[in-house]
């Protein structure tokens, strides 16, 4: 009958994404697990008590497990990734552009936090968003990190695995950052977050430059930034170091002398250490000497990855820059462009990389057809939206 086929295909939809086998869920429900297979494969129905369990369990409504009227009514959404260093956002939204739910987690980066917090990380926000009463027909993930392939399939096949009936794809969050910015069909792209990176987008390929993890990377991250400045308050404090407004906005932070918070500072990682960068920033803009150093000897080093990519690859000569440093653009920006003369242009996005996942979701796995610049300008509207009401809720 058609509605045991319904049924049958929502038990086993649900089952899935809460990542049960039929013998785990026939001991939650006090059944066999043959009762279940039976429940799935459509030859008997649960009874009613059961029914109601399920769709309790499962956070949906009678008629949503049974496939019959409500169910119509679903919306018909994707989720968009956006995984970083230091935090992943996840956004719920709608062919039209419209956001309907969005959920801000922990970093999931797996070369700096390893594949299990990773895929904690990701799997918990994915399953965050499917309670809304939405069909998810896909997901796209840029994830820093997932720019090796290695990283990058392993996320995939876990995903797969656990969402079997959605379509997935997973990239580098560079593609989200292109995809957020100008729609160029050659450009450089450079993320100035906790890391760098620099990638080279040519007509038929992407090429990546640096980004080899904040233990091995060498400039123009927040990362460096933060470490330069607590270097440079060691270094006054040992007396080996010149005089900088440094040393106290960084003891100020600490609540004390910076030799006797090392292993404080190594206690809290790197991204404690990325968080000191802004006092470069503020000490540059007061006139210090050490402060200037510490900014040209970063851009010194992000230039030379920049100039490499435009030397080695026929990728034009736009440089979209986004990431947390893009909040020192009058200072970057000016030390690049004297740098490079006439030779690049420099643009500063802020446009956030959540809009690139979604327009990849969309393009990637929805409908290739789809007019993106019109849905670009729909979800970015609709996600201002939506964090405006978010931060007076």
């Amino acid at each position: 009958m058609e509605e045991f086929k319904n049924v049958a295909g929502n038990i086993r939809k649900y089952r899935k994404r809460k990542n049960l086998t039929q013998a785990q869920l026939a001991e939650m429900f006090s059944v066999t697990s043959q009762n279940i297979s039976k429940w799935e494969k459509g030859i008997s129905m649960p009874d009613i008590s059961n029914l109601w369990k399920l769709a309790q369990f499962f956070s949906i409504s009678l008629e949503e497990l049974l496939g019959v009227s409500s169910a119509s009514k679903r919306c018909k959404a994707m989720i968009a990734i956006d995984g970083g260093g230091t935090k992943t956002e996840f956004i719920l939204f709608d062919d039209k552009g419209r956001v309907i739910k969005r959920k801000i987690s922990g970093g999931s980066n797996m070369n700096s936090l390893g594949s299990q917090t990773a895929f904690s990380v990701i799997k918990s926000g994915i399953e965050d968003l499917l309670l809304e009463s939405c069909d998810v027909s896909a997901i796209y993930a840029g994830i820093s990190g997932c720019g090796l392939e290695d990283n990058r399939k392993k996320m995939l096949m876990f995903l797969k695995r656990n969402f079997s009936d959605i379509k997935i794809d997973v990239r580098s969050d560079l593609t989200n950052v292109m995809c957020s910015s100008m729609d160029c069909s050659k450009m450089i792209s450079v993320i100035c977050g906790t890391g760098s990176i620099v990638c080279a987008k040519t007509l038929t390929a992407t090429h990546n430059i640096g980004g080899w993890g904040y233990a091995l990377d060498s400039g123009g991250s927040g990362y460096d930034f933060g470490r330069d400045a607590i270097c440079a308050a060691l270094s006054e404090r040992d007396g080996i170091g010149d005089k900088t407004l440094i040393t106290s906005y960084v003891e100020q932070k600490l609540n004390g002398n910076v030799r006797d918070k090392i292993s404080y500072i190594y206690s809290n990682g790197k991204d404690y250490i990325a968080s000191f960068a802004g006092m470069v920033f503020r000490a540059f803009n007061e006139g210090d000497r050490v402060a200037e150093e510490i900014v040209d000897r970063n851009m010194d080093r992000l230039y030379f990855l920049i100039k490499s990519a435009y030397d080695m690859y026929d990728c034009g000569n736009i440089v979209v820059i986004s990431g947390g440093l893009v909040s020192q653009k009058e200072i970057l920006g000016n030390r690049l462009r004297s740098r490079a003369g006439n030779k690049l242009r420099f643009i500063f996005n802020d446009i956030p990389p959540i809009v690139g996942a979604a327009v990849c979701c969309i393009r990637n796995l929805y409908d290739p057809d789809a007019d993106i610049p019109e849905f670009k300008r729909s979800f970015i509207s609709s996600y201002e939206k939506y964090m405006c009401e978010e931060k007076y809720d």
